[in-house]
């Protein structure tokens, strides 16, 4: 308060103390701490670089204290928090895979539910409160949104294939192939990451990412997947390719702004959190 007001007998006004009482508790804290913490003028206070290095880390511990009070008082009642996440599926087998089990090992008390839907599913769900939170590679102006990363988008293809002969793919080599497209709505994304996607002409849609490797496996075509989806599915018999130039996606967890509440605060610090773990 001292800090933004920068007069301590302001401060003193609004935090209904006396102006001595606000002083010795800065004087003791200063004592405690062995720094200054404001550099004090005739006329006002700033706080010194030491000191607002403690407002930030302050304020951080205020915030957290009343997440965990939010969080306590959600698990004594009958009605537990919740979060709905809503995600395309490559995102929840794949990177986003550990920040779940995590947020959950963290926060027990907090029943999680995950929807599985297409890109634009994702959007529109978040949009319309189906879900506080939505995992895609599209974002929409009406929803804030947090980076979660970028990754590289590899070519799938059959054991044997000609294109197998160098280390990376031009999409003008590929293009009288079929492109057997996982049914997320990734077509969207991959136009927007690889150029002249729309030579792409021969495709098929297969609903499950398991399906389109297996597929690709046996002759039907070939696939495009985002490098975190290719540790969690059965390779044998498949070699990978980067495009030439590379292609990459952006992952981001989206939400609506108006409708924040704690679990989205919590969700997204455990993210943050995985990640500089990881």
């Amino acid at each position: 308060m001292v800090a933004n007001l920068k007069n301590i007998s302001a401060a003193a006004r609004k935090l209904n103390m006396t102006q001595s009482a606000v002083s010795q508790g800065i004087i003791t804290l200063e004592r405690t701490l062995e720094v200054s913490l404001l550099a004090r003028t005739r006329d006002s206070v700033e706080p010194t670089a030491i000191g607002q290095n403690v407002i930030d880390l302050a304020e951080i511990a205020v915030a957290a204290s009343a997440e965990i009070r939010t969080l306590c008082s959600g698990a004594s009642t009958d009605d537990p928090l919740h979060l709905r996440v809503a995600s395309v599926p490559s995102a929840i087998d794949g990177v986003m895979s550990d920040a779940l089990r995590r947020f959950t090992k963290l926060f027990p008390n907090i029943k999680i539910m995950v929807f599985e839907g297409s890109h634009v599913e994702v959007i529109d769900w978040v949009k319309v409160g189906v879900a506080d939170v939505g995992i895609t590679a599209v974002f929409s102006p009406d929803l804030a949104r947090f980076n979660l990363g970028t990754e590289e988008l590899f070519a799938v293809l059959p054991r044997g294939h000609s294109s197998l002969r160098t280390m990376s793919v031009r999409i003008e080599e590929i293009a009288d192939e079929v492109l057997v497209l996982v049914n997320s709505g990734c077509e969207i994304v991959y136009n927007e990451c690889i150029r002249n996607s729309d030579i792409l002409q021969n495709k098929i849609l297969s609903y499950r990412s398991d399906t389109a490797i297996e597929m690709v496996r046996n002759g039907v075509g070939i696939t495009i997947m985002p490098q975190s989806a290719l540790t969690q599915l059965d390779m044998i018999d498949l070699r990978t390719r980067s495009f030439e130039p590379r292609a990459f996606r952006t992952l981001y967890l989206v939400h609506n702004a108006e409708y924040e509440n704690i679990t989205i605060d919590l969700f997204r610090n455990t993210i943050i959190q995985n990640r500089s773990v990881v």
